[in-house]
């Protein structure tokens, strides 16, 4: 979810974590005070190597604190956009570990729902953490289902966009269109307009680049 993140030194350890920092009145006005406790919610029970562990959670009048394991090797969207595609082996292990990552939530009823180059931060050593849980659904069982319209636009799954309800499924329609695009470049339907683009989410075809493409 939104608030501001920055990099701190405890000072009794000298380590260095991330502190994220939401303003209380900025959640409250803008109805975000459920996905603020689905974050620390999910945050708090898991750990795992591919999702960003919360260490400590404080609070003032005014402000919420999250702090974080401090992951330094930045976003996978500014690779991306610097490198503009990787080759297949890179793809391919970023593809597994987020696949680790998703279905350790799904294993606590847990739909992430914003699967993006944005949210998912890498190491030191290369390997990926996932991170911004304010989209998340909680205590979704296998059978069970939802109806709730968020998400990025380029990475929505067909029925979220038919509004019938939807289920863990999604995560893993959002990982084959984040595959597509670290092999390409872009999302498979991608488009400029939000409209046409969801109307190729529903009924264009998939269509695969040539090995002049994919690298």
């Amino acid at each position: 979810s939104f608030g501001k993140v920055m990099q701190v030194r405890k000072k009794d350890t000298n380590r260095i974590y991330a502190l994220k920092t939401i303003r209380k009145a900025h959640i409250i006005s803008r109805s975000e005070v459920a996905h603020t406790l689905a974050e620390r919610s999910v945050l708090a029970q898991i750990n795992n190597p591919f999702i960003v562990p919360l260490k400590f959670t404080f609070q003032s009048p005014e402000k919420l604190y999250f702090v974080l394991a401090f992951v330094n090797g930045g976003e996978l969207f500014h690779h991306l956009q610097k490198e503009q595609r990787f080759d297949v082996n890179r793809s391919r292990f970023y593809t597994a570990e987020l696949l680790c990552a998703l279905e350790c939530l799904h294993g606590f009823n847990v739909i992430y729902r914003d699967l993006k180059p944005e949210n998912i931060l890498l190491d030191y050593q290369g390997h990926i953490a996932l991170c911004d849980f304010g989209l998340c659904k909680l205590d979704m069982k296998d059978e069970d289902r939802t109806n709730t319209f968020c998400g990025t636009p380029e990475y929505l799954a067909p029925e979220l966009l038919m509004g019938n309800g939807y289920n863990k499924t999604v995560d893993w329609w959002t990982l084959g269109v984040l595959l597509y695009e670290m092999l390409t470049g872009l999302p498979p339907f991608y488009d400029e307009n939000t409209n046409e683009m969801y109307r190729k989410i529903l009924s264009e075809p998939l269509h695969f680049p040539g090995p002049e493409v994919v690298p």
